[in-house]
């Protein structure tokens, strides 16, 4: 399964698999394509942001370095990306 598949469940088990790639990354071409597969599966849309970004702040609380600095590393790829708000929160008329 490939990183942005993990990605897109948008759960707990995805975001860890993804983070523990991340920490595990030896040459900066893999931990970039981690990057670009998660801008991809989350900045079409807000939607499911920010629950990522609070399972990984609890990721990140790990007591296993890996996990944690790679969940540390996926928090601040979110916080990075400008996301577009999802369709179901845009008011209507505007």
């Amino acid at each position: 399964m490939t990183a942005h598949a993990l990605l897109q469940r948008q759960d707990r088990a995805g975001l860890a698999l993804v983070a523990s790639a991340l920490a595990a990354a030896a040459d900066p071409h893999h931990a970039g394509r981690i990057h670009t597969a998660l801008r991809d599966a989350f900045t079409v849309y807000a939607a499911g942001r920010g629950a990522a970004m609070r399972i990984c702040e609890e990721l990140a609380r790990d007591p296993e370095e890996r996990p944690a600095r790679g969940a540390r590393g996926l928090h601040e790829g979110l916080v990075r990306h400008r996301l577009r708000p999802s369709p179901r929160t845009v008011p209507r008329g505007r």
